[in-house]
């Protein structure tokens, strides 16, 4: 549960974000669902962006997931990090589910490597993109 000061906090936050096309300094990335943006952060120059997947439905991550992944194999993100959470006594359903979707040839194709961060505790997934060809 969330304080009223956290949830205060949150909702102030999501009001600032912008989406995507009109983006300047941040990588935010923006999806159409009716819940709040998940959270995406930049965290150093070495991982560029994260995406939270906390909170969603197997489906709702999913299609999330695969939006955020075709817009930085698009834009040549080198690294992406996904948090899906280890969920009670380590199975969590996205952290089960997670391997299943970037088993998938079409997605799996354009990641070199795929790892569990241990500074994430085990609730993330860190994966190494494909340079997108040039034409």
């Amino acid at each position: 549960m969330l304080s009223e000061e956290d949830k205060a906090l949150w909702d102030a936050y999501c009001k600032t974000v912008v989406p995507l096309e009109k983006a300047s300094k941040f990588k935010v990335f923006s999806h159409k669902l009716s819940k709040c943006i998940p959270f995406v952060r930049k965290i150093k120059s070495s991982v560029p962006v994260v995406l939270d997947l906390h909170g969603f439905t197997v489906q709702e991550a999913y299609s999330i997931f695969i939006r955020f992944f075709n817009h930085h194999l698009e834009q040549n993100t080198k690294t992406i990090i996904i948090i899906t959470g280890k969920g009670k006594n380590d199975k969590g359903i996205l952290k089960s589910e997670f391997p299943k979707w970037i088993d998938n040839p079409e997605i799996q194709k354009n990641i070199i490597r795929s790892t569990q961060p241990v500074s994430y505790g085990g609730g993330a997934f860190e994966l190494t993109l494909k340079k997108k060809k040039e034409k």
